[in-house]
């Protein structure tokens, strides 16, 4: 017997048993490759062997079955049984089964949403598994079936994704279908049900309960983690690219810089801040105005898109957009608003919902990391009604770049929880920019995350290159410092040069930095925390 072949021999019947064969393909969701490798495991609901094989290098597997025959008696459900159709949702085809007690008359009717009878068959079956073929006929839309067995009925729905003109009800056949494992089986009969579980590493598992009659062939696509969870990264300087260059669009795929819209899909980010930074070396003047030109750009980019990016004004929008990335606009520097709040409220107003309170440069209100008195000087009076304007407006408040005392400060001013949205840590790679463990303690103590920056010269010792394993060591750090909802992922794509870890070169790579995570030994709920669970708490709370 091949490793690919299993015998599943249910022990204590007496009836004739039959050898059978189940095959199927697992690929990924996402793009249809093949899961080599995948692992399929067999069980039976009341009893018996639980058997497995692993997929081939075409993501092909099966299965070599021993069961009862299809009617055998001492394997009948107490009372009718209608499972759930499968697939469901549909197109354009589905298969609805059943299972009978003993012989006698099934009627089964299919309404539309409405309540209207669109088909129905009528026939004398003998107790056992059944099923019925259901093919696209009428609208898209929700439909609904009833199985009528002496004074039994029992109601399914199933989801027609389009319209279709097809035949409706086929003729009733003896063997079980597919049925779905979803809560739409409050309850099944165990005899004769198997539960199939398929899986791969890096891989949301999916389940599948079922009567086998035998030669069903089983597709199935499992979704990666990476593209199950909500990717969100909380730094990214294209826009400082594109303000002095008006060729590059993002909804055009580059070569060159690490972002633009395909590679962003291609990387599985759900929720990007792309950051509005005015350098305060080519613009010593009026950086207000520079900053909407810079808002007036990227709205001139998104509709270019056609819907594929989406602004966030509220917490409750993450998401709700599927087909579409969203992002948040964060002004970064606070030499932005020119010592004058009203211009944060009209930043606000023209939609921004981060703002960082200082760059490498100092304002007259707010010390940087670059101050040569940054452990003494932080917030004026001033910086602190910019703060409580922020706690007001719900306005995110961002200490990237900020000096030890305006931390500090602004910790002891905020009702909020805060974000340092690009850093390291200090403790592994002592860095002007990169957060003490007092820091990080004081931030997650607020309740506040902090996002892991990609830059080598933040993470890595001096001359030394960068990898992934380098990004998650600071990940880690933070983690076994403060604990697993405190960190966050912070790229600074496009704000850097190109000396970034390999695996991580553009927005494109961040599933490489999920499966290495998953490697590590963080489980799917941490990976999940880190990729954007934290960040999206932070947001619900700070933008009410």
């Amino acid at each position: 017997m091949s490793s690919r072949t299993l015998l599943v021999i249910l022990l204590g019947l007496t009836a004739p048993l039959t050898a059978q064969t189940i095959s199927g393909k697992i690929t990924d969701r996402k793009d249809g490759t093949p899961l080599a490798k995948a692992l399929v495991t067999l069980e039976p609901l009341e009893s018996g062997t639980i058997d497995s094989v692993r997929t081939g290098a075409d993501g092909t597997w099966s299965l070599l079955i021993t069961s009862i025959e299809q009617n055998d008696v001492s394997h009948l459900p107490r009372q009718a049984q209608l499972h759930a159709n499968y697939p469901n949702p549909f197109n354009p085809s589905t298969t609805i089964s059943f299972s009978l007690p003993r012989s006698g008359t099934v009627r089964l009717e299919v309404y539309d949403a409405l309540g209207r009878l669109v088909d129905a068959r009528t026939a004398s079956l003998d107790a056992g598994a059944h099923r019925i073929p259901w093919s696209a006929r009428g609208a898209a839309g929700l439909y609904f079936y009833l199985l009528h067995f002496e004074n039994q009925t029992l109601r399914g729905k199933m989801v027609q994704l389009d319209g279709g003109g097809g035949g409706g009800l086929g003729s009733f056949a003896a063997g079980g279908g597919e049925v779905q494992s979803a809560g739409e089986m409050a309850e099944i009969a165990k005899s004769g049900i198997y539960r199939l579980t398929f899986s791969s590493f890096g891989y949301c598992p999916d389940t599948l309960e079922t009567g086998l009659s035998g030669s069903e062939y089983i597709p199935r696509t499992l979704e990666h983690i990476h593209d199950h969870t909500l990717v969100a990264d909380l730094h990214n300087d294209i826009l400082e690219r594109m303000i002095g260059d008006a060729s590059y669009h993002l909804v055009d795929r580059h070569s060159w810089w690490q972002t633009d819209l395909p590679r962003m899909r291609e990387g599985g980010i759900d929720l990007q801040v792309l950051a509005v930074w005015v350098d305060p070396d080519a613009y010593p003047t009026h950086p207000f105005n520079v900053a909407l030109d810079m808002f007036d750009r990227l709205e001139s980019e998104v509709s270019l898109t056609a819907g594929g990016l989406q602004p966030v004004l509220r917490a409750e929008e993450i998401g709700a957009a599927t087909q579409a990335i969203d992002y948040i606009i964060g002004v970064e520097g606070g030499h932005v608003i020119e010592d004058d709040l009203n211009k944060l409220y009209d930043l606000y107003h023209r939609g921004m919902r981060i703002f960082t309170f200082t760059w490498n440069n100092s304002t007259r209100w707010a010390a940087s990391c670059d101050d040569l008195n940054k452990y003494t000087v932080g917030l004026s009076d001033f910086g602190r009604r910019v703060v409580r304007a922020c706690d007001s407006l719900g306005i995110l408040i961002d200490v990237a770049h900020a000096g030890p005392k305006t931390i500090e400060d602004i910790l002891a001013t905020t009702r909020n929880p805060i974000i340092d949205s690009h850093t390291g840590t200090a403790g592994l790679r002592a860095h002007k920019r990169n957060l003490s463990d007092d820091q990080i303690r004081a931030i997650a103590a607020g309740g506040g995350v902090i996002g892991v920056i990609f830059y080598p010269p933040f993470i890595a010792a001096s001359g030394r290159p960068a990898t992934i394993a380098t990004v998650i060591a600071h990940i880690d750090y933070i983690v076994h410092l403060v604990g697993i909802d405190y960190v966050a992922l912070g790229s600074d794509f496009d704000g850097v040069s190109d000396s970034l870890p390999a695996g991580l070169r553009s927005t494109a790579d961040l599933s490489n930095l999920t499966v290495e995570l998953l490697k590590h030994g963080y489980n799917r709920v941490e990976v999940e925390k880190i990729l954007g669970g934290n960040f999206l708490r932070v947001c619900k709370q700070v933008w009410r």
